[in-house]
């Protein structure tokens, strides 16, 4: 082995936990458990059988025996990461651990479009925001609009379905036309922007799916 005689020897691993990994940056999550005098940092999403492995180095039994201790994350430049601390706590961390493992390749506008999405049906622990996962690409978010004219200007020109020619668009009601889209769509305003549902389902089937068994709000106050 080569030995720098200007940088004094560190021993890391004391023959028991693993030592903190510095290139794990662009893990989502990184929380620390510890056990009986014995800490490990966990670099979430991971597979069940490494997580498994961290806990018989730790000598636990379960994860709900350790300290737990949120470090850090890229979930920290997304918004989420005291959303998932908070759902590491209250549901444990294999759940929270599977969902950041659908999550693993968002891009930056997908997670952003979660997060309304999540506003929007009031979605608080995994199984829900799971279940907003996997129909996702049946919803819209408009980012940036605060009113329903500002909804039906946006959907007039990128609207696809709505599309029409700038020339017709002096001539169309477009505060109304934002509004018909809240009320048939099952539109609502959220922090950044407005959602509205835009899959070929009926609306109302997939938001009965969505509420069924936890406690959702999307089709309440609408």
């Amino acid at each position: 082995a080569f030995l720098n005689e200007e940088v004094p020897f560190q021993e890391v691993y004391d023959g028991e936990t693993f030592p903190v990994y510095e290139y794990a940056e662009d893990a989502l999550l990184h929380v620390t458990a510890c056990y009986l005098g014995r800490n490990e940092t966990l670099y979430l999403p991971d597979e069940e059988l490494a997580l498994k492995k961290s806990l018989v180095r730790l000598g636990a039994e379960s994860f709900s025996d350790c300290a737990m201790y949120l470090e850090g994350g890229t979930l920290g430049c997304k918004g989420w990461m005291y959303r998932m601390w908070d759902m590491i706590q209250s549901e444990g961390l294999y759940e929270v651990n599977g969902l950041l493992g659908v999550l693993r390749d968002f891009s930056e506008p997908e997670w952003d479009k979660l997060k309304a999405l999540a506003e929007y049906a009031g979605a608080e622990d995994v199984v829900g925001i799971t279940k907003l996962v996997e129909c996702v690409e049946q919803f819209t978010f408009i980012r940036g609009v605060c009113t329903a004219e500002e909804v039906g200007q946006f959907l007039v020109r990128q609207g696809r379905e709505w599309e029409v020619k700038p020339v017709l668009e002096p001539f169309l009601d477009l505060e109304r036309f934002g509004t018909y889209v809240t009320e048939e769509r099952h539109g609502r305003f959220v922090s950044g922007g407005f959602v509205y549902y835009s899959g070929p389902e009926d609306v109302e089937e997939v938001l009965g799916w969505l509420k069924s068994g936890d406690g959702l709000t999307l089709s309440e106050g609408m």
